[in-house]
Formats: structure tokens, C-alpha cells, sequence
């Protein structure tokens, strides 16, 4: 015998939001694993990392079980396109923390021929 939890209990009743708003967003990750159960028998599935927590579907081993590698050509394409996207949101995402520069590569000579003779040395 199951016995399930109405969907309505699981939900607080307080927690209200303005209609059609966005209550909250999170980015998540859905990551292949592999681990090692009490007994170290070994499992293989995917699971949701959403900030700090980890979800797994109950039936997720069955269901990875059951995935098939896409074809070369199709699977080519479909990493480059994700690849890119990805570059495109990390760009973004520098840019707007102000750490993204001209594009060209700054650089530092760390083995000039001559040093900076105004410099103070350190306290001993």
C-alpha cells in the first residue's frame, strides 16, 4: 500500500505572489554521476543540482539506463551549439561584472631586464 501527500499540503498556504509573476529562478544543472551505495555497489544516473541541493528521481537509474548516444554528425553539431551558447552567457556574464576587457589579451612582463628603482623595499 502507497500512501501519497495531496499536492495542496506540500504547498504553504501563506506563500502568495502577484499574479503571473516569477516567484523564484534558480540555474540548475542536470549532471551524470557515478556513486557508490552502502554496500559499494556502484549506480549510475543523472541528478539535479539546484545551488546547494541535490535531486534524484527515484526511477533515474532505470531511465539513464535507457539513454542512447546520438549519431556523430547530429552530436557534432548539437556540442558546438551548446558550447557556444555557453561561451556567450560567460561572456555576458563577465562583461557585466566589469572584469571583461577590449578583447585583446592584457599581459605583464614578469621577466623585464631592468626593475623599478623608485621602489621602496619592505620592512623587516
Amino acid at each position: 500500500m502507497t500512501v501519497q501527500i495531496s499536492r495542496d499540503q506540500l504547498n504553504d498556504p501563506d506563500d502568495r505572489g502577484n499574479p503571473v509573476s516569477v516567484g523564484e529562478a534558480m540555474l540548475c544543472f542536470m549532471v551524470p554521476v557515478k556513486y557508490y551505495d552502502k554496500q559499494g555497489k556502484p549506480h549510475q544516473e543523472f541528478v539535479f543540482v539546484v545551488g546547494d541541493t541535490v535531486y534524484k528521481d527515484p526511477s533515474g537509474e532505470a531511465w539513464a539506463s535507457r539513454l542512447k548516444v546520438m549519431s556523430d554528425t547530429l552530436a557534432t553539431d548539437v556540442v558546438a551549439r551548446t558550447n557556444q551558447q555557453l561561451e556567450g552567457i560567460i561572456r555576458k556574464v563577465v562583461r557585466n561584472m566589469g572584469v571583461a576587457g577590449t578583447g585583446a589579451q592584457d599581459s605583464v612582463d614578469i621577466l623585464a631586464d631592468e626593475t623599478d628603482k623608485d621602489v621602496t623595499p619592505t620592512a623587516k
